[in-house]
């Protein structure tokens, strides 16, 4: 009894520990930056990487993080991460890598950049701006808003360009375009612009150069092409717009000559950097191309739950991206003609009004994504948001049905088919040919005369291995574009 009781003992405590063991840590990752093997750093400068890729760039790397930091006024740091850090994880790093260089170094402000290369889709790039940085970059609340964004899109931008190179070439070029960016779009004194909202009267928006973010709705015109006024006119129109769709909304108008893929690039990942799910957990982001040349690329990405309302015609579904751009683009010019800034304000009131008309239409049944973060399937079903581990119904409900009548089809046609090829006669009795007065049983014996053994192998085997998904959909959401 006392063994047993003892063995029992023994077993608890296991389980317990193997339950203390699998419980996850949250502790923040406290780095110590001057300690790091191969970290570069200067006065008011850091630089580093995880991977000691940048040894054969580094000394024109720090060259040029000084001569950025000179000009600016400000620290600047990078920190090139390899380990694969969520969004909380990566912002920790910048906090921390600013908060050092804000004790080390002689500037009043500092602006650090964390540089996502863990390899897993899903990039967590993060600017943490503090003191003077946090006033030159409209960053007010110490996360990536304003000028900020502009700048790691365009660093994503370049790296993208650079895919096919050597891994220490695309981080050189990522981190050459972080300071490109920086040291052209470093403003020291901020513009405040008022915006009526109507359900929260008068505000007042920070913001540099061209950049404007206000709760759920960023604005960039890197064209130049709208006046204060008119800025204030259009946020505000696009701040009434994402209240009464719950949607976030982001405009950049661009000035600068890109390719489609680009584009349709930078939509995608400005969305996910701009707001991710809040204050929404759906983006609709619009980039209108006025580069001054031929074939202009006016391009739409709906993220999250908004692209199952703003949809791109794939999988046969109405194309209501397609119908907004062109409501929106009968007041425009065609590329390379010079725009009239009074026109294209009425286009973005036309498409304002486009995104609330389908908003009110409803989402299209038709049509799922894959939530990048969960991996759940997220589509429409009676006019609500279903989150869910299986397909939409309509994916595997006629595949059941199917699979049913083929089963009873294939039941019936065997039970038939057996029944009419093998009807055999009754066996006649061996009473028929005895007299039971005449016959009398002795003795009975059992004798085996022989035995014969049947043997099957039944593999153990699945006969596959690894596994992952395929079919329909998409991830995070889709967009659509124009040529104008």
């Amino acid at each position: 009894m006392r063994k047993k009781l003892l063995s029992v003992m023994m077993i608890v405590s296991l389980l317990m520990a193997l339950c203390v063991c699998s419980m996850p840590v949250y502790a923040e990752e406290t780095i110590r930056f001057q300690e790091l093997k191969n970290c570069y750093s200067g006065a008011d400068t850091y630089l580093y990487d995880e991977k000691n890729l940048l040894q054969p760039n580094s000394s024109s790397l720090m060259e040029h993080i000084n001569q950025v930091s000179e000009e600016t006024q400000l620290n600047i740091g990078v920190y090139v991460g390899h380990q694969n850090r969520d969004r909380a994880e990566a912002y920790s790093v910048a906090e921390q890598g600013a908060a050092m260089l804000d004790r080390t170094g002689r500037q009043k402000g500092s602006v650090f950049l964390y540089l996502d290369f863990d390899g897993d889709s899903y990039i967590n790039d993060y600017i943490y701006c503090s003191g003077k940085g946090k006033t030159a970059f409209a960053d007010e609340s110490s996360t990536n808003d304003a000028m900020t964004q502009v700048i790691l899109i365009s660093v994503r931008e370049r790296i993208d360009q650079f895919y096919v190179q050597e891994e220490s070439d695309i981080v050189n070029a990522g981190i050459v375009r972080f300071l490109n960016q920086v040291s052209q779009h470093y403003v020291p004194a901020t513009t405040v612009v008022e915006i009526s909202s109507a359900d929260e009267g008068n505000k007042q928006v920070s913001a540099s150069a061209s950049a404007f973010i206000e709760g759920s709705v960023y604005c960039y015109d890197e064209a130049g092409l709208f006046n204060d006024a008119m800025k204030k006119q259009i946020i505000s129109t696009f701040a009434s717009t994402s209240d009464t769709i719950g949607f976030n909304l982001a405009l950049y108008i661009g000035g600068i000559s890109r390719s489609d893929y680009e584009i349709e690039r930078m939509a995608k990942e400005g969305a996910m950097y701009l707001f991710g799910r809040q204050p929404y957990n759906g983006t609709v982001y619009l980039y209108i191309d006025f580069d001054g040349k031929k074939n202009a690329y006016d391009y739409i990405f709906a993220g999250n739950d908004a692209f199952l309302y703003y949809t791109n015609g794939d999988d046969g579904t109405e194309d209501r991206i397609d119908r907004i751009l062109t409501a929106m683009e009968r007041t425009f010019p065609a590329g390379g003609v010079t725009p009239d800034p009074a026109e294209i304000q009425k286009g973005l009131e036309e498409y304002c009004r486009q995104l609330i008309h389908y908003k009110q239409a409803g989402p299209v049944s038709d049509i799922y994504y894959t939530d990048p973060e969960t991996g759940e399937y997220v589509y429409a079903l009676f006019g609500n948001i279903i989150h869910s581990t299986w397909k939409p119904y309509r994916y595997w409900f006629w595949f059941l049905l199917l699979a049913i009548a083929a089963a009873i089809i294939t039941g019936l046609s065997i039970r038939f088919g057996v029944k009419k090829h093998y009807q055999f006669k009754s066996s006649t009795s061996a009473s028929a040919y005895t007299s039971k007065e005449k016959m009398q049983m002795v003795e009975s014996e059992d004798i085996f005369l022989g035995t014969r053994v049947s043997k099957v192998y039944i593999n153990r085997s699945s006969g596959s291995h690894g596994g992952g998904h395929g079919g329909g959909g998409h991830v995070g959401g889709g967009g659509g574009g124009h040529h104008r």
